[in-house]
């Protein structure tokens, strides 16, 4: 897959494309599903399928309020390149690109650019001034301008619909293990080791602390993770939390302590894989007490890992 950074560039090495448009953010089931209509129609028709998503988030331009994202545009074309798709777009969005109506939008960017033979969208799709881009409104859009159109059904899982909002509100809660089957993955934070304070190595439990990041983490506690670094991944113990058992809140921290892993980190980059929550998190009255706990947690989230069958798996899923 190919990743462009507008759609400019793309435009002039691209005869003609199959194309979607959308936010994609977790790339769920539904965007998958969204994701794999649009390689099919590409395919069938011998095209190059062409993936479209917009940073900032619209919403941020627009000034309306917006929870956390579930990826970063970098990690959800990770994901969409493991389904096949020719070319991922990250279109920056400003506020010229705002004002376009959803006509001129369709005329400009899908016509004349990408050449587009077909369109392929999700039933909530917006495009355009004031979101007024609907599905309706895109297929009298395709007959004017004379490409076909594909309206992806919603996925339901467990009689409710596969939404980013549905699982942003598991993971918010420390749900990790309902929102995987929504994924059709763990859910992933992506980020780079920063130099921690030391405090888990003089506890003879060294962890790699994540550094910032945008999008949205599990609640607070101790969870299994698999952590991957220098692209294999190590089956983890993650806390987030505020080390009470140290004094002042310093701020959420994010720390990792690989089971099987010897070697420096700091500064690599890291992908998290939140497999399952174990317990939240504690004040100690000593560090001893902490020790213990410790060691309690540790045997818990190889238990898991066994019965997961984590412990020799490669950190890489099928979509």
């Amino acid at each position: 897959m190919t990743r462009w950074q507008s759609i400019d560039p793309l435009a002039s090495n691209l005869p003609a494309a199959v194309v979607s448009i959308g936010n994609f953010d977790g790339v769920h089931l539904g965007h998958q599903a969204i994701l794999r209509k649009l390689v099919d129609e590409a395919l069938g028709r011998k095209l190059d399928s062409v993936a479209v998503t917009f940073n900032p988030h619209p919403s941020v331009i627009l000034g309306r309020s917006s929870p956390p994202l579930l990826t970063t545009p970098e990690l959800r074309g990770d994901f969409i390149e493991m389904l096949g798709v020719n070319h991922f777009v990250i279109q920056p969005f400003d506020s010229g690109l705002a004002k376009i109506c959803a006509r001129d939008f369709v005329e400009f960017f899908l016509v004349q650019k990408l050449r587009a033979r077909c369109l392929v969208v999700g039933p909530n799709a917006h495009v355009g001034r004031g979101r007024e881009g609907t599905p309706e409104k895109l297929k009298q859009l395709a007959q004017e301008f004379g490409f076909d159109l594909r309206v992806v059904p919603f996925v339901q899982l467990g009689g409710e619909e596969v939404s980013s909002t549905r699982i942003r509100s598991l993971i918010s809660i420390g749900d990790v293990n309902q929102a995987i089957p929504l994924l059709g993955r763990p859910f992933r934070t992506a980020g780079s080791v920063i130099r921690g304070a030391g405090r888990g190595r003089s506890l003879g439990f060294p962890t790699a602390n994540l550094g910032p990041v945008s999008t949205v983490l599990p609640k607070t506690g101790v969870y299994a993770t698999v952590v991957t670094v220098n692209s294999r991944g190590y089956v983890a113990a993650t806390n987030i939390g505020h080390r009470p058992t140290f004094g002042a809140d310093q701020g959420s921290i994010v720390e990792s302590h690989l089971l099987s892993f010897s070697g420096e980190m700091e500064g690599k980059p890291i992908l998290i894989d939140w497999i399952a929550r174990i317990r939240d998190e504690k004040k100690f009255s000593s560090a001893n007490d902490l020790q213990r706990q410790i060691r309690s947690d540790l045997e818990v989230v190889e238990k898991t890992a066994k019965k997961k069958k984590l412990l020799s798996r490669e950190p890489k899923y099928t979509l």
